[in-house]
C-alpha cells in the first residue's frame, strides 16, 4: 500500500453548497394557496401535527422550492416537524384546489406524469371534439346533405358519436369542460321539445362549445409552463443533494489506492488516525446539510456507519484486526450508497443535457446519447474499489440499477436500428426520456425498504 497521505474523506465540500441560503417564506406565499385543501394524508400527518391552518403552516413551516431567477412555485419544501424535507405539491382543477405530501423524487415524477401523459390525452381528445364538430356542422348545414341525413339514418350515426365524446369528458370538474360537456349533452338530440328537426337552433349551441374548447387548451398551456418551471427546481435540486456526496465519491474513487483505512494489515498511528476521524466528521457534517427527502433518510444510514468507524477509531484497541475489518466494511457501505447517488445524478445529467438543452428533438445526437449511456454503465458496473476491496452486492438495489441501464442501453441501440425516418428516431428519443425520468435510486431503496419490513 502506497505511503501517501491519507484522504479518506477530504472535507473538499462544493462551494455553492456552503452557504446555502432558503428564501424565507412570505404571507404572499401562502396567500397565493388560498382556497387549497389538504388531503388527508397531508391534514394528519402535517397539519395534525402543529395544530394549525394551512395559511399558517405555509408560512412558518415551509419554503419555495426554486431555482435561478425563479420567483414562484407550486412545489414547497417542509422546513420544521417529523415531515421536515418533504415537499408539498399542488395541483388546482378548477374549483378543487389540493396539497399532497411525498418527497421530492415524487414530486417530479408526478409533475412528468401530469406533463407528458395527463395533459397531453385530454388536449387529444379536445382536438377529436372539435374535428368532430366541424365535420358535423359542415355536412348538416348543406341543404342537401341534411336531407339524406335524415332519410339514411346518418343523423343517428352523428347523434352517437356526440354521446361518445360526452362519455369521453364525464367526469370533469374544470370549468371549461364542464361548459363543454353542457353544450354537447343539449345537442345529442337535433329535436326541440315538440319532437321537430331543428338542427340550426342545436348547432348555435354546438358552435359555441368552441370557445370553451380553446380556452380549455389555452389554460392547459399556462399550467403546463408553470410544472415545466417546477420540474427544472426540482431537478436541480436532487442534484444539488446528490453533489454532497460526489466530492466524497469522487476522492475515494481516485485514491483508493492510498486510503490507510482500507488496508487492515497496516496499523494507525495516533496522528494518522486523528486525521482520518476528522475527515469523516466532515463526511458528517456534510450529509447533515441534506434538505430533501428521500435524501435525508439517506444520509442518516451513511451518518451512522461514520460514527460507528469514528467510534472504533477512538478506542484502545482499533490496531486490532477484527476492530479495522469493521471499520473498513463501514467504509465501503458508506462507499456503496455514495455510489448510489452518483449514479443518479449522472442519469439526470444526461437527461437534462438531452432534453432540456432547448433542441428539437429531430436535432438530438441520438448516438452522443448513446455513447454516454455506455460509459456510465461501465463506470457503475466497476465491482471494485481497489485490487484489495470488492464492492459487489452491498446493496440489492445494485442489481436493479445494472439492468435498468443494460435495459435502456438495449431498447435504444435496438429501436435506432430499426428507425427508418425522423419521426421514428424522434419516438425512440421520446421512449427514452420518459425511461430515464422514471428511473430514481429514492424509489429503488424506498421499495427495498418496503420489502424489508414486510419480511
Amino acid at each position: 500500500m502506497a505511503e501517501a497521505q491519507d484522504t479518506t474523506a477530504r472535507p473538499n465540500i462544493p462551494e455553492d453548497l456552503a452557504d446555502d441560503a432558503s428564501p424565507m417564506p412570505t404571507p404572499e406565499i401562502a396567500d397565493s394557496y388560498s382556497g387549497y385543501k389538504a388531503n388527508p394524508d397531508v391534514t394528519a400527518r402535517i397539519l395534525g401535527e402543529t395544530e394549525t391552518s394551512i395559511r399558517d403552516f405555509l408560512i412558518n413551516f415551509t419554503e419555495p422550492v426554486l431555482t435561478g431567477a425563479q420567483r414562484s412555485s407550486r412545489v414547497l419544501r417542509v422546513t420544521q416537524g417529523s415531515n421536515t424535507g418533504m415537499v408539498l405539491v399542488s395541483r388546482s382543477d378548477g374549483d378543487e384546489k389540493t396539497l399532497s405530501l411525498m418527497d421530492i423524487a415524487s414530486a417530479g415524477r408526478r409533475i412528468d406524469h401530469i406533463t407528458d401523459e395527463t395533459y397531453p390525452e385530454e388536449i387529444k381528445k379536445l382536438e377529436q371534439i372539435e374535428e368532430k364538430l366541424q365535420k358535423m356542422t359542415t355536412r348538416i348545414y348543406d341543404e342537401r346533405a341534411w336531407k339524406a341525413i335524415k332519410s339514411t339514418g346518418e343523423l343517428e350515426l352523428f347523434q352517437a358519436e356526440i354521446v361518445e365524446m360526452v362519455n369521453k369528458l364525464r367526469f370533469v370538474r374544470v370549468k371549461e369542460k364542464l361548459e363543454i360537456l353542457d353544450r354537447l349533452n343539449r345537442c345529442v338530440t337535433f329535436q326541440d321539445s315538440q319532437g321537430r328537426y331543428n338542427p340550426p337552433t342545436r348547432l348555435a349551441i354546438w358552435t359555441s362549445t368552441y370557445r370553451f374548447i380553446q380556452s380549455r387548451k389555452i389554460n392547459i398551456e399556462r399550467i403546463s409552463g408553470h410544472l415545466a418551471k417546477d420540474r427544472v427546481s426540482v431537478t436541480a435540486k436532487m442534484q444539488e443533494e446528490a453533489k454532497r456526496l460526489n466530492w466524497f465519491y469522487s476522492v475515494v474513487t481516485e485514491k483508493a489506492g492510498e486510503l490507510k483505512i482500507l488496508d487492515v494489515n497496516e496499523p494507525l498511528d495516533d496522528v494518522l488516525t486523528i486525521k482520518i476521524a476528522t475527515n469523516l466528521r466532515a463526511l458528517i457534517s456534510s450529509c447533515e446539510g441534506f434538505k430533501f427527502e428521500p435524501y435525508i433518510s439517506f444520509a442518516k444510514k451513511i451518518i451512522a456507519e461514520t460514527r460507528a468507524i469514528i467510534e472504533i477509531l477512538n478506542s484502545p484497541n482499533h490496531n486490532e484486526k477484527e476492530q479495522r475489518e469493521k471499520a473498513k466494511q463501514s467504509f465501503v457501505k458508506i462507499y456503496s450508497m455514495a455510489k448510489l447517488l452518483n449514479i443518479e445524478d449522472e442519469l439526470i445529467a444526461a437527461r437534462t443535457d438531452t432534453f432540456d438543452s432547448g433542441k428539437k428533438p429531430e436535432k438530438i445526437f441520438t448516438l452522443g446519447l448513446l455513447r454516454r449511456l455506455v460509459d456510465i454503465k461501465e463506470r457503475f458496473s466497476q465491482k471494485r474499489l481497489d485490487e484489495s476491496v470488492e464492492v459487489k452486492d452491498l446493496n440489492p438495489i445494485y442489481g436493479e440499477i445494472f439492468k435498468f441501464l443494460n435495459t435502456i442501453i438495449s431498447n435504444l441501440r435496438q429501436d435506432l436500428g430499426k428507425c427508418r425516418n425522423e419521426e421514428d428516431r424522434v419516438f425512440a428519443l421520446k421512449k427514452v426520456e420518459k425511461t430515464l425520468k422514471d428511473f430514481s435510486v429514492a424509489k429503488l431503496l424506498q421499495s427495498q425498504e418496503l420489502e424489508e419490513k414486510v419480511a
